[in-house]
């Protein structure tokens, strides 16, 4: 029979006056054991402390229990083969009017309404001063309740075939993955009771992988070479044709005879790692030593923030840390430009003071004088050297690398700070739109910025993309957001290039190759579910 459904504007209060527990309009947002919302299925009508089920079609009395009788009515076996059944099942043609009433929902028989109405995606019980423009909706909620109609069986491919798509691009699967993967969601869903008892993690894996299957995968294959024959050759190579070439590729694996560019590397090999083993020890001494001091240039740009405002600074500080191994520090720090340093200078420190590293000064003290003295010129030598090519090739004139060090929080309040970020709008021309906004707009926007310590002192975090997200978000310095939003993008960090490396587990041996497009597409999707916090089982 049809129920005498009520909206959200019915007097509840009226309704339910006997009751202990009054319906409320917010429990329809709330969740029942099967993970639905209320508000699929359950329908609030004109009786005092009653609802209605359209999953069982029959009363569900709340007076006493409140919105747990909802939870618990869920929980029944009667509502699961029901809902079940309706998730499960495509929605036919209606052939008779009470079945067309139960699709609309309608509250009468003679009720209606126009099938636009019925479309609109607004849940029974929605608010009534819902703001329809962020739905792309123009007109009033319909106070006729509508009921949740099942969902195509097409509708319901396209569904799981979004669900397998996002699950590979989350966990960064090949492809190729696709076919086999339904085929396991297949094999697995033949027993759904053990599928919904099944639970493994990490740890549990790896254990019952290595301890109980490989185990006794290995078992079995010991049990089967004892007890049948086989051969340790290939199947091509029982003949005796295979048997005879096996036998000339043994003789001629026996001849002990190198190419004339096989020799040479040979007497490379040894006269370096024998009769060259102390000059060969010494170079891998002083290099292990050296090399650390470039290592921590690369892991400052190694991490999760933006750190190009401090790329001026750690070049020029790598530099002169190189100079210093042999020149002297009050020599270096004397130049304000350090393009005016001579790597050849002839004042240097003395050649035992020359930085070789702790190992490499060990060995050179248990050696002759002579030769200690003639290796550590050779060093001295290879600094210089290295020094005019550094010179050469950083880039420590750069007037851009400069101007992106005067964007540090820590500068903010300082006259450099103003000047430079009034010179940054200059570098990106094609972002800034010059229509909108005028230089001296944004000019007077940086200078006020420095000025406006009652805002910037109340900025506790002082990484540069969550100090300037901080920013931006006064309208006060929304002109400034073009510019800053440019030089933050200039960032290079373990999660842009992790985006790379998970390439090998996208590109088997199988399908060595993909689309640019199609890499850019698993991405989309990875940093959506990221962005939203969610796996991709929670987002489908």
């Amino acid at each position: 029979a049809a129920q005498n459904f009520v909206d959200r504007d019915s007097p509840i209060d009226i309704i339910d006056c006997s009751s202990k527990n009054k319906f409320r309009w917010e429990w329809l947002t709330a969740k029942d054991k099967q993970d639905d919302f209320l508000s699929e299925y359950v329908r609030k009508v004109n009786k005092d402390g009653v609802a209605w089920c359209c999953h069982c079609r029959c009363e569900v009395k709340y007076g006493n229990r409140g919105v747990q009788a909802f939870r618990d009515h869920s929980k029944t076996t009667l509502h699961a083969r029901n809902r079940n059944t309706e998730k499960t099942n495509m929605r036919l043609p209606a052939a008779m009017q009470a079945v067309k009433d139960r699709i609309n929902g309608t509250a009468t028989a003679s009720t209606s309404i126009s099938s636009s109405e019925t479309s609109l995606p607004l849940p029974y019980g929605a608010a009534l001063n819902l703001d329809l423009g962020t739905l792309g909706l123009h007109r009033e909620v319909s106070s006729v309740p509508s009921h949740p109609k099942p969902v195509s069986l097409k509708d319901r491919i396209t569904h799981q075939e979004a669900y397998i798509c996002s699950f590979i691009a989350e966990h960064t699967l090949p492809l190729s993955i696709a076919p086999h993967l339904i085929e396991f969601a297949r094999a697995l869903c033949t027993d759904s009771k053990a599928l919904e008892k099944l639970h493994m993690e990490r740890q549990t894996a790896t254990y019952k992988l290595r301890n109980g299957l490989a185990h006794l995968e290995h078992v079995r294959l010991v049990n089967v070479l004892k007890t049948v024959p086989f051969s340790i050759n290939l199947d091509e190579s029982t003949s005796k044709a295979s048997n005879k070439r096996i036998l000339s590729i043994l003789q001629r694996l026996k001849v002990k005879g190198l190419t004339q560019a096989g020799k040479e590397r040979k007497k490379r090999l040894a006269c370096r790692i024998i009769k060259q083993k102390e000059d060969s020890s010494l170079l891998a001494n002083i290099l292990v030593s050296i090399l650390p001091l470039f290592k921590s240039f690369i892991l400052t740009f190694e991490q999760k923030e933006p750190m190009v405002h401090r790329l001026f600074d750690e070049l020029k500080l790598v530099l002169k840390t190189f100079l210093t191994c042999y020149l002297p520090h009050e020599y270096v720090n004397s130049f304000s430009k350090l393009t005016d340093i001579n790597p050849r200078h002839p004042n240097i420190h003395p050649l035992k003071r020359i930085f070789v590293g702790e190992h490499a000064k060990q060995f050179l003290q248990g050696m002759e004088s002579n030769k200690a003295h003639n290796y550590r010129k050779n060093v001295l030598r290879a600094y210089q050297e290295t020094g005019e090519y550094m010179l050469k090739k950083f880039p420590i004139q750069n007037k851009n690398l400069a101007l992106l060090s005067t964007i540090d929080p820590e500068l903010c309040g300082h006259s450099a700070a103003a000047k430079g970020l009034q010179d940054l709008f200059d570098l990106f021309p094609t972002i800034v739109d010059t229509s909108t906004t005028s230089k001296d707009q944004f000019s007077l926007a940086a200078s006020v910025l420095q000025n406006d310590t009652n805002f910037t002192s109340t900025i506790t975090d002082k990484k540069l993309d969550k100090w300037w997200a901080t920013v931006l978000a006064n309208p006060n310095y929304k002109v400034l957001s073009p510019v800053v939003k440019s030089f933050l993008s200039i960032f290079t960090g373990p999660r842009v290039e992790s985006s790379f490396s998970v390439m090998n587990n996208i590109i088997t041996s199988s399908t060595n190759r993909t689309l640019i497009e199609t890499y850019q597409a698993i991405h989309k999707v990875k940093y959506k579910l990221l962005n939203a916090q969610k796996t991709s089982t929670q987002m489908f």
